[in-house]
């Protein structure tokens, strides 16, 4: 099994770093598996540490005004949740859902800051990965007006398909209408009209299998 920097190393957040400031920040981490249901994070309160996921699935949801829930993003082995956690003593904005029985790796703030005062170039790690989020969710907001929903959606499975090209993607229909970013039905019209243009074939609600391999 890798070690806690081994796992860092794979995090955008921290794949920058030297080994020794990997081995430091690795030895300041707790090791967490929780299982599929869990709540890790929760909107609303305070968070007090950063989590990066090393085997698992993690749904990013936020509730609405009126009550709705909507899903915003799945994270997956090699990525943060949490960040600014690491720098502000604020609400969380969403909540943060395992899919899966998710491993994670929990850094918190205090231990964060510790090693902060010792390494101050740490810093900059973490203020290049928040710049890579902005950059993201800016990037989202454009596709999302200027994409047609089936092109969104080819992208997102495009991304999931394993070797043989299957696509098992781990939500049920609203949750992925909301992850592309479109209702149910807008989402079945789009998965009808990439089968009808033989660039997936449905197997299941949330089963594909990639044809253009």
């Amino acid at each position: 099994m890798p070690t806690n920097a081994e796992y860092l190393a794979r995090v955008t957040l921290f794949s920058e770093l030297a080994t020794h400031r990997l081995e430091a920040l690795g030895a300041a981490c707790q090791r967490r598996q929780v299982d599929p249901g869990t709540t890790i994070l929760r909107e609303g309160e305070v968070g007090n540490a950063l989590y990066i996921v090393v085997g698992g699935l993690v749904r990013i949801e936020r509730n609405s005004d009126r009550g709705d829930t909507h899903v915003l993003a799945i994270r997956e082995s090699g990525q943060a949740i949490g960040e600014m956690a690491l720098i502000e003593n604020r609400p969380r904005s969403a909540n943060a859902i395992a899919q899966t029985t998710t491993r994670l790796l929990e850094l918190s703030r205090e231990s964060f800051r510790a090693q902060l005062m010792t390494d101050p170039e740490i810093c900059f790690a973490l203020l290049q990965s928040l710049a890579g989020r902005l950059r993201e969710s800016g990037q989202l907001i454009v596709d999302r007006r200027s994409k047609r929903v089936e092109a969104r959606l080819a992208e997102f499975l495009k991304l999931r398909a394993d070797a043989g090209g299957r696509i098992a993607v781990p939500m049920n229909q609203s949750e992925l209408a909301d992850v592309v970013g479109c209702t149910r039905e807008a989402l079945n019209r789009a998965i009808r009209l990439l089968t009808d243009q033989k660039v997936i074939e449905k197997i299941g609600p949330t089963e594909f299998q990639w044809l253009q391999m």
